[in-house]
C-alpha cells in the first residue's frame, strides 16, 4: 500500500488530481484510513491510473473517461469509442485547417498590397444567389449613370 504522495509521486501526478479523480470516482483509494484520514493506494490501481492519463493524453474528456471506465468497456468497445474520438478530432484538425487557410490568404493579402491598401477586407462565404452584371469599359466613374438605366431595364 502507498500513501497518497508515494503513490503521486511514482506516477507522476499531483496529490491534488489523485484527489480530483477520487472526487469524480475514477480512482478510489484502496483503503482510507478512519483515525488520520490518509489515503492509501494499492499498486493494482497504477494501471487504472496508466488508463485514465493515457485517456486525458489522447483527448478525452474527464467526463468521457468516467463513462468509458465505469461501463468496462469491452476491447471492441473501447475500440469503436476511440474510433469515435479519432472521428472527433479529425473533424477539429479539418476545421482548424480551413482557419490556418484563412489566415495564409489574409496574410497573402496583406502583404500584396501592403502598400496599396488603407482598408481592411474580409472575405465571406455566402449562400449561392442570383446576379446582374452589365461590364463595360468607361472613361471615368461620372459615366457609369447609362450603364445602370441599361441594367435596370
Amino acid at each position: 500500500m502507498f500513501k497518497i504522495g508515494e503513490f503521486a509521486r511514482l506516477n507522476r501526478v499531483s496529490i491534488r488530481t489523485l484527489r480530483h479523480y477520487e472526487k469524480l470516482c475514477l480512482l478510489m483509494p484502496d483503503y482510507v484510513d478512519d483515525q488520520s484520514g490518509y489515503r492509501y493506494y494499492s499498486a493494482t490501481q497504477i494501471s487504472r491510473l496508466n488508463r485514465i492519463l493515457l485517456l486525458k493524453e489522447i483527448g478525452f474528456s474527464l467526463s468521457e473517461i468516467v463513462i468509458a471506465l465505469r461501463d468496462d468497456l469491452t476491447a471492441a468497445q473501447m475500440m469503436d469509442y476511440l474510433t469515435d474520438k479519432r472521428r472527433q478530432l479529425v473533424r477539429v484538425i479539418q476545421s482548424e485547417q480551413c482557419k490556418l487557410e484563412r489566415i495564409d490568404a489574409r496574410l497573402k493579402i496583406l502583404q500584396q498590397e501592403e502598400k496599396h491598401m488603407n482598408y481592411d477586407v474580409i472575405v465571406k462565404e455566402l449562400p449561392a444567389s442570383n446576379v446582374a452584371s452589365l461590364r463595360r469599359n468607361i472613361s471615368d466613374y461620372g459615366a457609369q449613370g447609362p450603364l445602370r438605366e441599361e441594367l435596370t431595364a
